[in-house]
């Protein structure tokens, strides 16, 4: 039998999956129960930035509780579309939506020209329900009551305020990357690594030493991650690398995906004069996650 149920449709670009979205993203789940109707995320836009690609923004859509998620790419025919065709050809028409949910600060049509209040109108004429959510604002470390926003948290990722990222993300920062076969300097030293690799659109924290926490099939480990060029290792290095020592793990990974969230900087990236030295101050830096990331 068809599935007739009417939608209840979340519409933004939802580039962080932060605590402002989740805000906007759970009404829309609780209007889709106390209705009967499908919950649905509408993605407009290039997955990019905080989300990394669209497989994660979809799977973790679902992993939250909606039933569907659509993502419209940018076409020139979608930029064109007046905003009366917006709510007519695609909410009521193509997703049967019988509520929709949007930011306070949602615009929409061509040249973005219309707003939230404008598509609440619209959609009176159209027997649907729109539900403006408000903005979400949050105490920073400073005191001063900040708006949460992916361009926000992308400021704090840049600074490596990992801890505040987490409290306006809602989750610790995370990057997913297949692990990679490196010169394998670690193990001599008795500090085996897992070395990332993904894409350069990622956006990384600055160089520096991280605690942090990695996912392997499923299960988590504390972790220490350090970003940069390992200035000790190879002094003339261009390349970034993203190096993570997995705590109490010896297993062959190499060619998985492996998730590494960063809970806090340590330090920023030295060059030491011996390995030994490197080795001594790595033995410092896991102690300090063991003893305060737990």
């Amino acid at each position: 039998m068809e599935n007739t149920k009417k939608t209840v449709v979340a519409i933004g670009k939802f580039d962080g999956f932060h605590v402002g979205h989740m805000k906007l993203l759970n009404v829309a789940i609780e209007t889709a129960k106390q209705t009967g109707g499908k919950s649905l995320v509408f993605f407009i836009g290039r997955f990019a930035g905080l989300n990394h690609n669209c497989k994660y923004a979809n799977e973790y859509a679902l992993k939250i509780g909606f039933d569907e998620y659509h993502r419209q790419e940018l076409t020139k025919d979608f930029m064109d579309l007046d905003a009366e065709s917006f709510v007519k050809d695609i909410l009521k028409e193509k997703l049967d939506c019988s509520h929709v949910v949007v930011g306070y600060n949602f615009r929409f049509a061509k040249d973005r020209c219309a707003d939230a209040q404008m598509l609440k109108c619209i959609c009176e004429n159209y027997g649907i329900k729109c539900i403006i959510v408000d903005e979400v604002k949050l105490e920073d470390s400073e005191g001063n009551m900040q708006t949460v926003s992916s361009s926000f948290i992308r400021t704090l990722i840049a600074k490596g305020d990992m801890k505040e990222v987490k409290k306006f993300l809602g989750r610790p920062y995370s990057v997913k990357g297949t692990v990679q076969k490196g010169r394998q300097i670690g193990n001599q030293y008795g500090f085996p690594t897992a070395n990332l690799s993904f894409p350069a659109s990622f956006l990384l924290p600055p160089f520096g030493v991280y605690a942090s926490r990695t996912n392997v099939n499923g299960k988590e480990y504390l972790s220490i991650t350090n970003i940069g060029n390992n200035p000790t290792v190879s002094p003339c290095a261009m390349t970034v690398t993203v190096e993570t020592n997995i705590f109490d793990f010896s297993s062959d990974i190499y060619g998985e995906e492996i998730t590494v969230e960063f809970l806090e900087k340590v330090r920023d990236e030295i060059k030491f004069k011996s390995m030994d030295d490197l080795k001594q101050q790595i033995d410092k830096d896991r102690n300090f996650v063991l003893y305060n990331c737990k």
